[in-house]
């Protein structure tokens, strides 16, 4: 019997060790945390619901990585990242920190958008499908969250920065007649 119960518990040991190596945690935070991507000095500056889960914005270094956190059973596993490291926005006034479009295994959908604004003149950034634009305030030094609950690309939703009088100022994308897209070279361009 006493073989039995220890046999048990060494089963259980490395389930449990198992899992913890999967990153698997008791909440989205901490699976968030436990992605493979984050570098130990990041730190959290966004946290998006999207109902299903959780995605956190962290400022690693000179580039920012979004973390996707989903729930497994009772567990929490953040098995999606996306990350701005080689893209070349890091002196811009307006730039994408948080990006992803994701489906996970239940077939629930989410794109969710973070901006960040250095400029003074830009009030307002707008995104969304033709029909379904929002538009939301967004001050200098602040950040603006966009939340589908689609899986969408940034074409689809074609963000836009706009002045106090609805004036276009810049546009979200790959530059004007590019026929290469790179994802290095998609950030916000000023609209002159």
């Amino acid at each position: 019997m006493k073989a039995k119960a220890h046999f048990i518990s060494i089963v259980f040991l490395v389930l449990v060790l198992y899992l913890y190596i999967s990153g698997y945690r008791f909440t989205p935070r901490q699976a968030a945390n436990a992605h493979y991507f984050l570098e130990r000095d990041s730190q959290v500056i966004s946290e998006v619901d999207v109902g299903w889960g959780y995605a956190y914005i962290y400022k690693v270094s000179d580039y920012y990585l979004t973390v996707m956190a989903t729930k497994r059973g009772f567990l929490w596993r953040a098995p999606i990242s996306s990350h701005t490291k080689d893209v070349n926005d890091k002196n811009d006034n307006i730039r994408t920190i948080g990006w992803m479009s994701y489906t996970n295994s239940e077939k629930e959908k989410a794109t969710i958008l973070v901006v960040e604004n250095k400029d003074e003149t830009v009030a307002y950034i707008e995104a969304g499908k033709e029909t379904q634009r929002n538009k939301k305030n967004i001050g200098n030094g602040k950040l603006v969250t966009f939340v589908w609950d689609e899986a969408l690309f940034s074409h689809d939703i074609n963000p836009v920065a706009l002045s106090k009088d609805n004036r276009e100022l810049y546009r979200y994308g790959y530059p004007l007649g590019s026929t290469i897209h790179r994802d290095t070279d998609m950030k916000w361009y000023s609209i002159k």
